[in-house]
């Protein structure tokens, strides 16, 4: 066993870069406990975990203060194997420490503190470096992960669909439904009966059984690879998989059939309208909606509610008539939708996007990035890549080809042009970054926006949009999807 204590200062050494290091093919398992992430810190860590292979582990703290439903939503779509410490307690989880096992090699981080973007990247963090030989120390490592996992295995949860339900229910978690307040619906107000089915915790649960998953134990570190071990000890994993599952549903669902006679009137009240409207928009949105992996979809389709809504409350109404006209204005969206149109994303020629933070100091302050699952929608956008060359840099291996850029800073209206920035990809990392040092003297704002547009095969323009822009709207409304593990949207066209 050999430990290192690293500092991270200056953008260099850091916690980022080590965890998206090793985050690689070659890794066989992941453990990970980590005691209180906040959204920006797992966005880093979900970058480890998209396109990981790995068997993974997971504990993580929770609070009603810095845990999303979204992150657990999130990160249980990455491994099965996820559990949860209540840091509402009085017994908090303070720990960060993850775990990179290799066929032959481990390697351990750990480190204090919030995992947050700033601790993993910019803030000056001391964490400790160990590197175990799977050979030589086979002994101590396995009595390493049994600690790990064993010792605080009384006081962690399996997180599922279920589980998730139930602390947002509890307000063990952050949740927007805390905020809500009990306030009448127009149709109770009207006197109209609301019908509308309110979820309970009891709803959320009997829809988490159809992702029912049975309860595992904890994994074990499997040692029968291990040669001449003088000690028993049975550390193998479990097999993490789903088969056969059933669920048997009791009774039947009898379909119920109205016959309506010809000139008879009924009375539409409120509450059957805004469902028809509700129905309709639902209709309108699937068409709108496609998976990022799949056809990409732009939408600008806007529901008009006040043509359901009515003047008076004793309003009577056609009921053939409504569904007729409801009918209608369907069929002449679906026909005419200019705004709702799929995209050749071999002819892709734009990238909108909605910009983090930007980093105040580092190399980040002067770039751009581009997550890799996009790029690989879009593989026409990028395809000087195909002429990168391989770097050897400080921290790490770059590909990476010179490009002609052009930045544009809308607020101030100035215009800059570098013939030396670089398109460049981290080995390991999970996006590619428009470099220039001409990006520093451009200052932006969280959510504003960046608009990329390829002009030749290495030339690129940038266009950096603030908010308060009148011409920020334009391009908001172009960016109807969203980025894995944030809020952030973007848009192709």
């Amino acid at each position: 066993m050999k430990t290192i204590l690293k500092i991270q200062k200056d953008g260099v050494n850091t916690l980022k870069e080590e965890i998206l290091k090793h985050s690689n093919s070659k890794l066989e398992k992941m453990y990970a406990v980590m005691g209180n992430v906040k959204e920006s810190g797992y966005d880093v860590i979900e970058e480890a975990l998209i396109d990981l292979k790995a068997k993974t582990h997971i504990v993580m703290g929770i609070d009603k203060k810095n845990t999303t439903k979204k992150i657990l939503d999130n990160i249980i779509t990455y491994s099965r194997s996820v559990y949860v410490w209540d840091n509402n307690e009085d017994a908090e989880l303070n720990a960060n420490v993850f775990v990179f096992e290799y066929e032959d090699e481990a390697v351990v981080l750990t480190f204090a503190g919030d995992i947050t973007d700033s601790v993993l990247e910019t803030d000056t963090t001391m964490y400790t470096y160990i590197t175990y030989d799977l050979i030589k120390d086979k002994k101590e490592y396995a009595e390493f992960i049994d600690k790990l996992t064993k010792d605080i295995k009384d006081n962690v949860e399996k997180l599922t669909k279920a589980k998730i339900a139930e602390l947002s229910e509890n307000k063990k978690i952050f949740s927007s439904r805390q905020y809500l307040h009990n306030v009448p619906s127009i149709a109770e107000l009207l006197g109209s009966k609301d019908n509308t089915k309110k979820e309970t915790s009891e709803d959320a649960l009997e829809d988490a059984k159809k992702d029912f998953v049975e309860d595992e134990e904890l994994p074990k570190v499997e040692l029968n690879k291990f040669k001449d071990v003088a000690f028993e000890i049975d550390l193998s994993d479990m097999d993490l998989g789903i088969e056969d599952i059933s669920v048997g549903l009791v009774g039947e669902t009898k379909k119920k059939e109205t016959k309506v006679e010809k000139k008879e009137e009924h009375v539409l009240d409120l509450t059957e309208a805004l469902e028809q409207e509700a129905s309709l928009g639902a209709d309108i949105e699937e068409v709108a909606h496609v998976e990022e992996e799949e056809e990409y979809v732009v939408s600008d389709e806007i529901i008009d509610l006040e043509e359901l809504l009515f003047e008076k409350e004793t309003v009577k109404l056609d009921k053939k008539k409504v569904e007729k006209k409801i009918k209608k204005e369907a069929k002449e969206k679906e026909e005419n939708k200019p705004a709702s149109k799929k995209i050749d994303l071999t002819k892709v020629s734009n990238i909108i996007m909605e910009l983090p933070k930007k980093p105040t100091k580092g190399r980040d302050s002067d770039a751009v990035k581009v997550p890799t699952y996009i790029r690989e929608m879009i593989p026409d956008f990028f395809d000087i890549m195909e002429n990168s060359t391989l770097v050897e840099r400080e921290d790490g291996k770059y590909k990476e080809v010179k490009i002609k850029l052009e930045v544009i800073d809308v607020n101030s209206g100035e215009k800059y042009m570098d013939n030396e920035a670089m398109l460049s990809h981290k080995l390991g990392q999970t996006y590619v970054t428009f470099e220039s040092r001409k990006l520093i003297n451009v200052n932006y704002e969280e959510l504003d926006i960046a608009r990329v547009i390829k002009l030749s095969k290495d030339s690129y323009h940038i266009e950096i949009i603030p908010t308060h822009m009148e011409e920020y709207n334009l391009w908001k409304k172009m960016c109807t999807n969203t980025f894995r593990g944030s809020s952030r949207q973007y848009g192709l066209m």
